[in-house]
């Protein structure tokens, strides 16, 4: 299982121009929370996400944080029983128990909030 890196965006509707101002938010440019929403709403619409069969866990945020420029990036993952629940074939042997696939997502302010996919990468289970 190789890493790959696949770049996605999608704009989210946003607040009217006014309220969405540095200004009228107090001077921040994004929440935590909303970034979050909308860095959650990208991988769950990503298709490396929706290829995944058998889930043990649900997406799981790891944690999010504030980068330059009043972007925030947000780490996710999901557990899954083997590496062959990660492909679009499942056929052949799969010796891992417990496999993740994590996602870094970076969301930037805007009129349309961006959710754009970092990076994406697959590998053994840090819990298994």
């Amino acid at each position: 299982m190789g890493a790959a890196v696949v770049m996605t965006v999608l704009p989210v509707m946003a607040r009217p121009p006014a309220a969405a101002s540095p200004t009228a938010t107090g001077g921040r440019t994004l929440g935590m929370a909303r970034a979050e929403r909308t860095a959650r709403a990208a991988v769950l619409a990503h298709p490396s996400y929706r290829q995944i069969r058998t889930r043990r866990t649900g997406l799981v945020k790891r944690s999010c944080w504030r980068v330059p420029a009043g972007s925030v990036r947000c780490s996710f993952y999901v557990v899954v029983p083997s590496p062959c629940a990660l492909r679009d074939n499942p056929a052949g042997v799969c010796a891992q128990a417990l496999w993740e696939r994590r996602w870094l997502v970076e969301v930037k302010p805007g009129r349309a909030t961006a959710a754009h996919i970092v990076r994406i990468s697959t590998g053994p289970s840090a819990s298994g």
